[in-house]
């Protein structure tokens, strides 16, 4: 039970630098190339559910 809590701590904290990078490094690129497929990549990542990754009963 506490190594799952600990491993979706560990996970949460990856999407949340995940998420920083996307925003401050790719985004501003991808925006340059093509803003409307920058706007629907970023829709399509942020609502994956990854919490149901690690514990699919919660």
């Amino acid at each position: 039970m506490v190594f799952f809590l600990v491993l979706k701590v560990i996970s949460s904290k990856i999407f949340i630098g995940v998420k920083m990078l996307y925003k401050s490094l790719i985004l501003p690129i991808l925006q340059l190339i093509n803003p409307e497929v920058s706007h629907f990549i970023a829709e399509k990542f942020f609502q994956f559910p990854f919490n149901k990754l690690i514990n699919p009963v919660s």
